[in-house]
C-alpha cells in the first residue's frame, strides 16, 4: 500500500486505508506470542510511511517542529498494534 504506484494519496487517507488492514492482521496474529510480531509490523509499518512522502514530491519531508516523526504519525491517526 506504500509502493510508489499510489504515491499519490495523502498521508492521513493513507494511514486510514492502513489502519484497517493492519486491525485485521493483528486479529489473525493475536494468538500466540505476538508481541514482537507486532513490534516487527509496527517498526516496518513507521518505515515505510516515513520514506513515502519522500516520492511525493522532491523536497523532504520533516514533522512539525519538536515533534517525532513516531509522534506525527500518531497524531495522523496511526494506531499501534
Amino acid at each position: 500500500m506504500t509502493s510508489s504506484k499510489i504515491c499519490f494519496l495523502p498521508i492521513s487517507a493513507l494511514i486510514l486505508m492502513l489502519n484497517r488492514h493492519r486491525r485485521g492482521w493483528a486479529n489473525y496474529f493475536e494468538f500466540g506470542y505476538s508481541r514482537k510480531v507486532m513490534r516487527d509490523f509496527n517498526r516496518h509499518t513507521q518505515h515505510r510511511l516515513a520514506v513515502y512522502p519522500g516520492r511525493r514530491s522532491q523536497r523532504r519531508y520533516r514533522p512539525p517542529k519538536n515533534v517525532s516523526l513516531y509522534r506525527h504519525f500518531i497524531d495522523l491517526g496511526l494506531v499501534n498494534l
